[in-house]
């Protein structure tokens, strides 16, 4: 995603047109459908942004892409840097996640997850026939929808969202249900969740503001998104 980013401070049309190229690809091959999802999950957020950014001018465009660059550097070195911390007190120990992700475990996940993708995707797709968020862009916007939900609410009581994450990304049961809501929980809560892992070993006046601030990022991006679409 940083890398994106900084390839659009200089190629910004490049990289939506490689994004729309994957994502929104009319072929319907089983190489062309798994591209478009590995498209959406890692470059669909910057390419999103840059999509709505470019129909602003040239110096609107670029600061808030350079700033966007800083924060994905700054979050990256602040993770990596504090990974190295040796007291930390945390919410999700290392050990508590164990051994939960498996190829078989996610294999019976899709016994919940087909079903649900493919409501999803119909509900996506009607409201696109509807004038409403086009597919993919819709699985964008309630990601983002989510995520900003989850922050604000992690504003208030992080102790709590955290909890919940946890208790559904890295529950030990192994039934087709457990493994199911484990990688949902990871696609729509992970971000927030991670993040505010990261945050519970900091003191209170360096957690909330920057809980704050990833509230207000989610809600203008969504936003924009939103916009963009004319809803």
């Amino acid at each position: 995603m940083c890398l994106l980013n900084f390839l659009s401070l200089f190629v910004p049309s490049y990289v939506v047109q490689f994004y729309i190229a994957n994502a929104y690809d009319k072929a319907n091959t089983a190489w062309s459908e798994g591209f478009r999802y590995i498209a959406i999950y890692f470059s669909g957020l910057n390419a999103e942004i840059q999509n709505l950014l470019s129909r602003f001018p040239f110096y609107i465009q670029r600061p808030i892409t350079l700033l966007l660059c800083i924060w994905y550097i700054f979050a990256f070195l602040l993770a990596f840097i504090d990974g190295f911390r040796t007291k930390k007190t945390v919410e999700i120990e290392p050990e508590e996640r164990g051994n939960v992700f498996t190829f078989r475990g996610f294999l019976k996940s899709l016994w919940f997850l087909i079903p649900v993708l493919l409501f999803f995707t119909l509900v996506t797709w009607y409201a696109d026939f509807d004038g409403g968020l086009p597919f993919p862009s819709g699985i964008l916007a309630v990601f983002l929808m989510v995520n900003c939900s989850l922050s604000f609410l992690s504003f208030i009581m992080p102790s709590y969202v955290l909890t919940f994450y946890a208790a559904n990304a890295y529950d030990k049961s192994k039934t087709a249900w457990s493994e199911g809501f484990r990688y949902i929980a990871i696609y729509f809560c992970g971000l927030n969740g991670e993040i505010q892992n990261l945050l519970s070993r900091f003191p209170f006046y360096v957690q909330r503001p920057i809980t704050l601030l990833l509230c207000i990022w989610y809600f203008l991006v969504l936003g924009g998104i939103i916009n963009m679409f004319g809803l």
